[in-house]
């Protein structure tokens, strides 16, 4: 039998995060419902002290937020609470929020909540401050969009688009770098919902925040899971490595600690992490041995 997806009707969900906002206060302090949509707003709470103060929050529910949803969502929210005689403290609330949307909200001042448990609610006066970390990742992304940027094909997506500059159309893009089409498309859509680039509508894309889409890429990025690993023991440690590698001076890059000692001797290095064309071949070049554990070289065949 087909499985189908609950979906959750608008009034569930407004439902759901106010339980999920009441439960958040204090015990020791009294929460009420406030005049429903009141400003525009989908859920109100009159949250009272115990020295008798009151704030008031206002929910603002959404079904989901995109990073490059944020400014708009930010405008609806403060104009919602412009309207407002009393002190008013706009609370985004969505099933999920990613990293990104929380970072933008929280610069913002904005208080947030999703139904995982990542939480953001400040107030000043009365003074309450609630702060939780929830899932990492959508627990029900959308099946029709890239979830993440930890593939080979993603990863030549990534390099493409950082290392041409804009303005370029996706077709012109792919015949230049050579990445599928479909591959850089689906790409530079989730990118593009990250806030990370900026496009014409089915137009070409115009500008690229490339330190921020290099390290959204590192978040899906594992050295062990997207390359193939040898593990290996150099008999006569590191030194005598580093000397050999010295001698033959070139077919390998090192990465890691080893790597960043060339410049910066941050801390000393038990692993040799290297990238090379064909690992057994190097192994055998360096006198290597290839071990299931006690390793201290790492070869690396990249993706």
């Amino acid at each position: 039998m087909e499985h189908v997806k609950s979906v959750r009707t608008q009034s569930a969900l407004v439902k759901d995060l106010s339980t999920t906002f009441a439960a958040l206060v204090p015990s020791c302090w009294t929460v009420s419902c406030g005049e429903r949509n009141r400003g525009g707003f989908d859920s109100m709470f009159v949250v009272q002290a115990p020295d008798g103060a009151e704030i008031c929050f206002a929910l603002e529910v959404k079904r989901a937020i995109a990073p490059r949803d944020v400014p708009n969502v930010l405008a609806q929210v403060r104009a919602a609470a412009a309207d407002f005689a009393c002190p008013v403290v706009a609370v985004v609330a969505a099933p999920f929020l990613s990293e990104l949307t929380r970072a933008s909200l929280a610069a913002a001042d904005v208080s947030f909540l999703d139904l995982t448990g990542n939480v953001l609610i400040r107030s000043d006066k009365p003074a309450l401050y609630v702060r939780s970390t929830g899932a990492a990742r959508d627990p029900s992304p959308s099946d029709d969009k890239l979830r993440g940027l930890g593939g080979r094909g993603t990863a030549r997506a990534v390099r493409a688009l950082v290392e041409y500059r804009p303005p370029f159309g996706m077709r012109d893009l792919a015949e230049r770098s050579g990445v599928a089409l479909g591959t850089l498309s689906r790409s530079a859509d989730l990118l593009d919902r990250e806030g990370l680039l900026k496009r014409t509508q089915r137009g070409p894309i115009e500008q690229v925040d490339v330190t921020g889409v290099i390290r959204r890429w590192a978040k899906d990025y594992s050295v062990s899971r997207s390359n193939h690993v040898v593990s290996a023991l150099s008999i006569r440690g590191i030194p005598a490595l580093a000397e050999q590698l010295c001698a033959i001076g070139s077919g390998y890059a090192a990465t890691g600690a080893f790597g960043a000692s060339k410049f910066a001797e941050i801390a000393p290095t038990r692993l040799v992490a290297l990238y090379v064309p064909d690992a057994q071949k190097f192994a055998d070049q360096l006198g290597l041995r290839t071990v299931d554990s006690g390793s201290n070289v790492w070869l690396i065949e990249p993706a």
